[in-house]
């Protein structure tokens, strides 16, 4: 008999692929409330530190890139295992430092363990026995916002108990001990982990169509924007809140945390009305709504009004992701390891240059430095109306009759 529903407990049994991702953004953004705060612990300048976060991107990127070797030799649950273990004595050597060359090394090589994991858990996700794939990457991809929201507060309630920041890294190297854990008493058991890797495919074969080549390479150049603009409300937003409107490091993890909750809601409602409005035209719409939220954060001064417009530019962000994620990768039929490489490449290129982007406009003033995130909306925004039209032309040849 031919099981046709996907049972509860398929799902749980891919719960450390999903804490793989659920970890990523821990390894950064509970960084980014206190960086005034490990500026005057180190001397270091915030924009300085602030780069961190590209060192760190850079790495993932490289990570993600080379993950796919390593399938070459090594069973993905090997990888990974192999990832967090080495991932404990870098964590270990970072709370100890106080060099800002130091902290970028540390954090290029945590990037790149982190996003060798990245890739493997998201394809372990795409091999996984669930038919509802759809399902199982949304729920995948919501554990990085989940992640994220809650980053600064883990970060409030050390500074509020009084610990130093450096604590921050033995609750990171717990959680890695957990998911190692859970690797090697759950999910070691499960068969596509130590299935071959997938037969080698050139690019010529995988990219074969002229006009699938084109909507992939926008999909890409899309992800790129998006990524930045959405990195420097992320990463930078609480230098932003802390020193132009005067927040204090609680009501910024909050802030920070409406964020990513609305990302997270964004998410659900999306997803129901996903089926229901064509996916282009609804990256459109929440690249409309993100845009016109942030004009009006940049403008307001109310503190309170300022909590209820991070919740609204959450849920603007929200789904933009995933939706290119999953165009971008289903795309084409074949070559799924391929595809997803270079998407997470292009945003985590997006990713690394933001901070630089935030680093050169905050010369001009602190408001000045969160003005890229709505000028490169505006780039996403057009690139979405040319992205409908063109589609709209293609479906149209597709259904003309030939003569």
């Amino acid at each position: 008999m031919v099981k046709n529903k996907d049972s509860f407990r398929d799902y749980l049994l891919e719960f450390p692929n999903y804490l793989s991702m659920f970890i990523f953004p821990l390894y950064f953004l509970t960084l980014s409330p206190i960086l005034l705060d490990i500026s005057r612990s180190t001397g270091i300048e915030t924009g300085d530190l602030n780069l961190i976060f590209t060192f760190f991107t850079i790495g993932s990127v490289i990570g993600q890139l080379t993950s796919v070797l390593y399938n070459k030799r090594f069973s993905s649950l090997v990888t990974i295992v192999a990832g967090f273990i080495i991932l404990i004595p870098v964590t270990i050597i970072l709370s100890l430092t106080y060099k800002l060359y130091a902290f970028y090394i540390l954090y290029l090589i945590c990037g790149y363990i982190l996003g060798v994991i990245w890739l493997q858990a998201n394809q372990n996700i795409l091999r996984s026995r669930i038919k509802n794939k759809d399902r199982l990457i949304t729920i995948g991809l919501s554990f990085f916002p989940i992640g994220a929201l809650i980053s600064p507060y883990i970060s409030y309630t050390l500074a509020a108990r009084g610990f130093d920041w450096r604590y921050l890294y033995y609750l990171l190297i717990i959680l890695v001990l957990l998911i190692l854990v859970l690797y090697l008493s759950i999910t070691r058991k499960i068969k596509y982990l130590a299935l071959e890797p997938e037969k080698k495919l050139s690019l010529k074969k995988v990219f074969s169509q002229k006009n699938k080549n084109i909507s992939f390479v926008l999909i890409a150049v899309m992800l790129f924007f998006y990524a930045m603009s959405e990195t420097v409300i992320s990463t930078w937003s609480p230098t932003f809140f802390r020193s132009e409107r005067f927040f204090d490091i609680g009501e910024v993890a909050l802030l920070m945390s409406l964020f990513w909750a609305g990302i997270l809601a964004g998410r659900i409602i999306t997803g129901i009305l996903a089926g229901k409005i064509r996916t282009n035209r609804l990256i459109l719409i929440l690249s409309l709504i993100s845009l016109a939220v942030i004009i009006i954060m940049y403008f307001s001064r109310s503190k309170n009004s300022n909590l209820i417009i991070m919740v609204l530019v959450g849920i603007g962000y929200s789904s933009i992701f995933p939706l290119l994620v999953s165009s971008g990768s289903t795309i084409y039929k074949s070559g799924s390891g391929i595809l997803l490489t270079v998407l997470f490449a292009s945003a985590n290129l997006g990713i690394a240059i933001a901070p630089y982007l935030t680093r050169y406009f905050s010369r001009f003033g602190m408001l000045a430095s969160i003005s890229p995130a709505p000028i490169l909306l505006i780039v996403l925004a057009i690139l979405s109306i040319f992205s409908i039209i063109y589609s709209e032309n293609i479906n149209k040849k597709l259904k003309s009759p030939g003569p």
